[in-house]
């Protein structure tokens, strides 16, 4: 567990109720949340509970998690659920699909895509994918990596285990590592 204060502001909502500790923001809800010290993240949701009982914030129903510190391993999440425990620092996310910016050798933008059953975003910046897929594009597919397991630590490396090479849907390359 981490020491530190959460620090959550309610951006929008059409519809706000509370109970025994757990707030429901419904309709086009937002809100922004961080921890002391660090910079804003930000959650778009239909539907976000924020539960003071448990610590955690979940949301529903086409999720986007923004994150654009300057060590942030992804830009943003689209999903379908997402839920964030603030002591631990931890994000897990259901069917998850991640965009992220970077340069190449020469200052160029690229920008990869990855998706995955389960995803889970550690506070140091890591991440693990469950079932994932890495692409230059999420809807066509022209050639990716699908693995069982994918960790991105912080920085650039990247460690695959179970993966296939493939160029459409054809695999060309396995490599059980």
């Amino acid at each position: 567990e981490r020491e530190g204060e959460y620090e959550i502001e309610i951006l929008s909502s059409d519809v706000l109720t509370k109970s025994d500790g757990v707030i429901t923001l419904s309709g086009d809800a937002s809100l922004s949340f961080q921890e002391k010290g660090s910079s804003k993240r930000i959650l778009y949701a239909g539907t976000i509970i924020v539960d003071t009982v448990n610590k955690k914030l979940t949301a529903l129903d086409e999720v986007e998690f923004e994150d654009k510190s300057e060590n942030a391993s992804l830009d943003s999440i689209y999903a379908d659920i997402v839920t964030v425990f603030w002591e631990s620092g931890k994000i897990h996310v259901s069917e998850a699909t991640t965009s992220s910016e970077r340069k190449n050798s020469e200052d160029e933008k690229v920008v990869f895509y990855t998706a995955g059953e389960r995803l889970t975003y550690f506070p140091e910046g890591g991440i693990l994918y469950e079932n994932g897929i890495i692409a230059s594009n999420p809807k066509t597919q022209y050639s990716s990596i699908k693995a069982d397991t994918i960790a991105m630590l912080p920085g650039e490396d990247m460690f695959i285990s179970d993966a296939w090479l493939s160029i459409g849907r054809v695999p060309i390359l396995y490599m059980p590592f």
